[in-house]
């Protein structure tokens, strides 16, 4: 489905900048779509669902997500700090997962960490409460599960300048992020979301912005674009080109984190009979330092998108309990030296 993968360096702005253009065709004849021509959203199709045995052309359910991970340059790496890009297709979307709609869908995973090591770490007890066959890690007591949800707090987006007119991309509105983490995104060998829901609410008007991580550590930076958009059926302006620029963090401890992206669609992607739909991104922010890029383990607390409230682990409960006892008995313990001593003072 990924085809003619190319990614290359170009000039900058600044010396200090990179400015690096991924490029691939989607080939639409190997693209598992659902939803479009019945007019259903795809959590609605009943292929979509966790209980369907119903398996698509390429011998996979309809429900599970397609992944390909494609190479980088070393040079690229050494810039960007990018080790490897994985451009995944999601047909049903993600049904279950709050800052993500149901709907056909790319998920750009840039990946600062190295291939080898995202492939190796250990199985999660996969599942979701609509489909236990879902390669999602649920937060329980489980290391290897909670790992996914020891959280970040920094390198988060809090906003940018979003174009609004493809015709005019010199006309932009500055919009403020508001990110929260997604509880049920913790996608197995990838790690826990992090994006403003508000951005996904309105069946995917545009690309959006996201932000993953795995115990404690920043894993990628993610541009997530929906077939809707890609195809030009999503309402709004900004098709074939979408841009986000000048992004500011609340606290940007990885330098080479873009400072803008955008991305641009043929117009074979949305008339097939104009030629091959190809799609190319591009990503732009602080070159490395010599030596490369440094990612740190800093752990720290987000809103849970779900309540609105600070995210509160599998551990917490416990936690909390084991506190609340620590607390009872030390009373408990204090309340019976008081009265030994008052007992001690009746008798003399």
């Amino acid at each position: 489905m990924v085809q003619n993968w190319k990614a290359t360096l170009q000039t900058p702005a600044k010396s200090s900048f990179y400015k690096m253009v991924f490029e691939w065709d989607h080939n639409a004849d190997d693209a598992v779509v659902i939803g479009f021509a019945s007019g259903l959203n795809p959590i609605d199709d009943p292929k979509c669902s966790g209980s369907s045995t119903e398996n698509a052309a390429d011998g996979q359910p309809y429900w599970m997500p397609r992944f390909y991970p494609r190479p980088v340059s070393k040079e690229i790496t050494a810039q960007t700090g990018i080790q490897f890009i994985s451009v995944d297709w999601q047909p049903c979307g993600h049904k279950d997962i709050t800052i993500c709609h149901g709907e056909s869908h790319y998920d750009i995973h840039l990946y600062y960490a190295p291939e080898a090591d995202m492939n190796a770490l250990k199985v999660c007890d996969i599942g979701t409460k609509a489909n236990p066959h879902l390669p999602v890690c649920t937060d329980t007591k489980n290391p290897i599960n909670h790992a996914y949800f020891k959280l970040i707090s920094q390198n988060m987006p809090t906003k940018a300048n979003i174009t609004l007119d493809s015709r005019s991309l010199s006309t932009k509105t500055e919009k403020t992020f508001d990110f929260c983490v997604d509880p049920s995104s913790a996608i197995l060998r990838s790690g826990v979301h992090y994006g403003d829901k508000s951005e996904t609410l309105d069946e995917w008007k545009t690309p959006v912005t996201i932000i993953g991580s795995h115990d404690c550590q920043l894993k990628f930076f993610e541009p997530m674009v929906s077939w809707k958009w890609i195809s030009g059926q999503a309402p709004g302006n900004t098709w074939p080109t979408f841009q986000v620029s000048d992004i500011q963090y609340n606290n940007k401890t990885y330098d080479a984190l873009p400072h803008s992206w955008g991305i641009n669609v043929s117009e074979g992607c949305k008339n097939a009979t104009l030629g091959a739909c190809h799609i190319d991104v591009t990503v732009e922010g602080t070159k490395c330092p010599p030596g490369g890029c440094i990612l740190t383990r800093e752990c720290g607390t987000m809103k849970n998108c779900k309540t609105g409230n600070d995210f509160l682990g599998s551990t917490s409960a416990s936690a909390s309990a084991s506190g609340l006892i620590s607390r009872a008995c030390f009373f408990q313990m204090g309340l019976y030296l008081f009265l030994s001593v008052c007992l001690q003072c009746l008798r003399a």
